[in-house]
């Protein structure tokens, strides 16, 4: 794992065990300077859209979880997906559905990964690692990036 960079998580999970641990296997990893979590898809979208936000500088990358109360994950990832600014935001998916059809939507809509939980913290590095090579993602647009996605096997 490298050295590490001024890069910005914002992890969007609702349970609290499990934001818990994924902050914590987060911190092991070098490469990241600040982790930001939200419980919920409405403070998710607050965080990035929300001009008042007292959030100057966009993450770098977002785990998102799919089951969340009120707004769900599908929701959140359309918002950034149709915001001019925010559709190259990389995307991570972070949850416990192993259902085909959430991972083929959400690879439709874009994500990176597709993770079931608990994270796998090598690939995570490796995607880090990857988008910090890119450079600045969320000024890119998604249609010149080549998203990796793994295969997925139930």
């Amino acid at each position: 794992m490298g050295m590490k960079n001024d890069y910005k998580i914002l992890l969007v999970e609702d349970d609290p065990d499990h934001a818990l641990i994924a902050k914590m296997a987060l911190k092991k990893l070098n490469q990241i300077s600040s982790i930001d979590h939200v419980a919920d898809g409405k403070k998710a979208l607050s965080y990035l859209f929300d001009p008042q936000s007292s959030v100057a500088v966009l993450p770098n990358l977002t785990i998102l979880d799919l089951n969340l109360p009120g707004i769900d994950g599908f929701e959140v990832l359309r918002e950034i997906r149709n915001d001019k600014k925010l559709k190259g935001l990389p995307v991570v998916i972070l949850t416990t559905s192993r259902n085909e059809s959430d991972v083929k939507k959400a690879l439709e809509l874009g994500v990176l990964e597709y993770f079931v939980k608990p994270i796998d913290l090598n690939r995570l590095s490796d995607i880090l690692d990857s988008t910090s090579t890119i450079g600045n993602l969320k000024n890119k647009s998604t249609d010149n990036l080549n998203w990796r996605t793994m295969s997925f096997i139930c």
